[in-house]
Formats: C-alpha cells, structure tokens, sequence
C-alpha cells in the first residue's frame, strides 16, 4: 500500500482517536477492546469479539490499526495494547485461527512488522521522482515536507541537507538516511526480495 498524501492534520485525528480506542473501549486488566463504550447504556454483557462475522473484527483491526500506528510515531501505548490484544485472544487464534483472519494478519504484523518510508524533503519536485520508486514497493511511504516540524518518532527525521531524504523503517527502527535516488531504489529493491 501506498501512502503519499501527508497531512499533520490526518496525524493528530489518528492519534486522537487511538487514544479515544484506549480510554473508552479497551479492557485495561485482561486486554482486547469491548464492542461497547465505558459509560454506555448497560448491557447484559460487554462483548469482547475477537472472530470475524460479515466484517472483521473489531479487536483484529483496532490491534492491526494501533501497531501501524505506534511503529510510525514510536508510541509505545498503542504497541502494547495491539500486544495485550494478541494476548487476550490467543485461546481463540489457537483453536479456531481460521475464524480469525483480521487477529491473525495483526499477529503477521506484530511479529514481523511491515516496512513503512519516511521522505522528508525540501524540493517537491526533486521528491515526485523518488514516488516512482515506490510503484512496486509493498511499503507505506509517507512525504513530508522538511518545513514540518513538531512530528513524533520516525516522521520526525529530518538529518541532511538534501533535497530529499529517505528512511526505511521496520517496526521503530529505521535505517541510516538515503539522499540518493539509486540507492534508495535499491534498498526498496532488497526490501521486496
């Protein structure tokens, strides 16, 4: 997949409403996140699905959701919680995996986390031909404008002088900086390999 609209804005309404996720709807003692509010109507019961029915889980995507999340800004709030979730639902993703498809690409993702790039750049121009590279890449690659400022975790790089400058990221870790394009194909090269 493939991300190239960046907007601080789009990154404070995904925070927000992860750290909404945590405080209204997450079972803070045994994990996972209950289908209803703290604070709502009553029920005989807060349910807590962890299969899938016509949509996918809840908590399979909320966990799915908050370590994507959590890699790109470095919070380490919502990597715990997608791991208390994991926790939580492994009777289920043990006996019955098939039922659990959204758990069970959470569970890919928290054990080996996706590539995500990071490119910071100072000329749009020079950056739209570093988009080309990315047409085959099954990483989410972020642009962001050097001018940026006040960005949590990996967005927040920024080192060179270049024009554009490139980090590929593995869960919060990235590797050194890339200010050329060749050899930023070519790590994205071995990336897919």
């Amino acid at each position: 997949m493939l991300h190239v609209r960046w907007t601080r804005r789009d990154l404070d309404w995904a925070i927000a409403l992860a750290d909404a996720l945590l405080v209204r709807f997450e079972d803070a003692e045994r994990g996972g996140f209950f289908f209803t509010a703290q604070g709502a109507e009553p029920l005989p019961q807060r349910p807590k699905p962890y299969m899938d029915e016509s949509l996918p889980s809840g908590n399979g995507v909320a966990a799915r959701a908050l370590l994507k999340l959590g890699h790109l800004v470095g919070e380490p709030r919502y990597l715990d919680a997608a791991e208390r979730t994991l926790r939580a639902a492994w009777a289920t993703l043990s006996e019955l995996p098939h039922a659990c498809p959204a758990l069970l690409l959470a569970l890919g993702d928290f054990l080996a986390p996706p590539p995500h790039v990071v490119i910071r750049y100072r000329d749009e121009n020079a950056a739209r031909s570093w988009r080309d590279a990315l047409a085959h890449s099954r990483a989410d690659a972020y642009f962001i404008a050097a001018d940026a400022d006040a960005l949590p975790g990996a967005l927040a790089r920024q080192e060179a002088a270049a024009p554009v400058v490139a980090y590929l990221c593995r869960g919060t870790s990235c590797d050194p900086p890339l200010t050329r394009r060749d050899a930023f194909a070519a790590a994205l090269q071995r990336l897919a390999e």
